[in-house]
């Protein structure tokens, strides 16, 4: 292509990259946007705990596990979640427990520690449900930046906060977080498979709007998927068993 040609290319091409450009909304508008379309600033900031019931499916090869759970979070340090295999009933209940740096899984009394690379990633998992709550985006030491549109056209920004892997949050044209794109978190500085969070539907409680179901891909495969059955939302949860194994008094000498 000779010079003259090369130049006309280059002009033609920039109207479509500056429509490009302006397809990036400012984070600060879809933030704003989202906070309102999730019930607004004072609703969430007052409601920082969130419990539900919901049916769960757990993908693993070859295998479907479907699962009945109750889960009780303030995210993004406190989780309390009950769950069982449905075709083995209630009495197989054990439950996941998230208390700030520590975590155990229960069953009946007995507790035993969260394994580091299980504990990483209810962690990471926890803070994605903080960002849901869209507030926490606002306080200092996060930083938004514009993305580009994803394939179905919803705008987003990548939130980038010290500690915590990078997350981008793509939102619907109502405002409401459509998806998450982030990494499956590990023990040390290599994150793990791409994680895709989808989310479909509203449920509402206390005038805060959550999501309906949630579906998550790992390395673009089906991994877990969820649909809500209930929802209350508190200022705060309340649970003994975010303190963890009680320790039994050492006996008088």
């Amino acid at each position: 292509m000779r010079p003259a040609h090369r130049t006309l290319a280059f002009l033609a091409g920039l109207p479509l990259f500056a429509a490009t450009l302006q397809a990036q909304t400012r984070p600060s508008t879809l933030l704003d946007r989202a906070i309102k379309a999730a019930g607004g600033e004072s609703r969430l900031k007052q409601y920082r705990g969130l419990e539900w019931s919901a049916l769960g499916v757990v993908h693993i090869p070859n295998r479907d596990i479907v699962i009945r759970g109750w889960w009780k979070i303030q995210p993004p340090d406190s989780a309390v979640v009950a769950t069982y295999d449905t075709t083995r009933g209630p009495a197989t209940t054990r439950r996941l427990i998230v208390a700030g740096p520590r975590g155990w899984l229960q069953r009946d009394t007995a507790f035993a520690p969260l394994p580091d690379d299980l504990l990483t990633e209810e962690q990471h998992q926890y803070y994605l449900y903080s960002l849901l709550r869209l507030v926490p985006l606002k306080e200092k030491g996060v930083k938004l930046q514009s993305v580009f549109p994803d394939s179905a056209g919803h705008a987003g920004f990548t939130v980038e906060r010290p500690g915590r892997l990078p997350v981008t949050m793509y939102f619907d044209s109502a405002g409401r977080v459509a998806r998450l794109i982030t990494r499956f978190a590990l023990p040390g500085p290599v994150a793990g498979d791409v994680q895709d969070v989808r989310f479909y539907g509203s449920l509402e409680s206390e005038g805060v709007r959550w999501f309906k179901a949630m579906e998550i891909l790992r390395a673009g495969k089906p991994y877990f998927d969820m649909e809500i059955d209930s929802l209350v939302v508190k200022p705060t949860i309340h649970d003994s068993l975010l303190a963890g194994p009680v320790q039994s008094p050492r006996p008088a000498r």
